[in-house]
């Protein structure tokens, strides 16, 4: 599903410390001709820009999809910035005003808003992690969710909670589809999927061309 949902947007947004635990490539492959796509690109948000120290990150090795990051700290490496585009073109760091000056946090509002006025892009999955969905959903500039609750899952570490509750999406504007209910979710694999949305948002067609679930 993730990899479908990918190919229907205009980039894939994640936070810092999702490149430095997971390394993702956040680019389509399965399931696909990847030779004919047009990959998303990827949007990380690094406001200290710890992910340049990264020196095996995928966002920045591979030329498979643009990079774009978005960072706020005052003194950022630019000759380590420049060796890092220098080596692929694809990629581009953004410096955004910060709403906090302890943590740097830049406001999910200003990353819509330059994402849509600079790049054009109108279709954006917000793919993690945790911290970074509830402070997008925090901002109320969500307009649709999918939930997935993996059965029979367990993890080699201590879990860490992802925050993401009823009553954070209820804050946030969103509403259980009107399809779905809280006694019986759609099923996917085994697993338990809400979709949530806004009231005056339809949610897109289930269809073979769309891929939404």
């Amino acid at each position: 599903m993730v990899h479908r949902l990918r190919r229907e947007s205009d980039c894939v947004i994640i936070g810092a410390n999702t490149v430095l635990s997971d390394n993702p490539s956040l680019t389509v492959r399965r399931g696909y001709e990847v030779s004919l796509l047009k990959q998303p690109a990827r949007v990380v948000l690094d406001p200290r820009l710890r992910t340049l120290s990264f020196s095996d990150a995928k966002i920045y090795r591979e030329p498979d999809a643009a990079t774009i990051v978005y960072y706020s700290c005052e003194s950022p490496n630019k000759s380590l910035m420049a060796s890092i585009v220098a080596s692929n073109p694809l990629v581009t760091f953004k410096k955004l005003s910060a709403s906090d000056d302890n943590d740097k946090r830049i406001p999910p509002r200003a990353i819509i808003d330059d994402l849509k006025t600079r790049f054009k892009f109108t279709h954006m999955m917000l793919e993690g992690g945790g911290v970074t969905a509830v402070n997008f959903l925090a901002a109320c500039v969500v307009d649709r969710a999918i939930i997935v609750k993996v059965a029979n899952f367990s993890f080699l570490d201590p879990a860490i909670p992802s925050g993401i509750t009823s009553d954070v999406l209820d804050s946030a504007g969103l509403r259980l589809h009107q399809d779905d209910n809280k006694d019986e979710a759609k099923a996917e694999d085994d697993n338990v999927l809400e979709r949530w949305c806004r009231p005056s948002q339809n949610w897109p067609n289930t269809n073979t061309e769309t891929y939404w679930p």
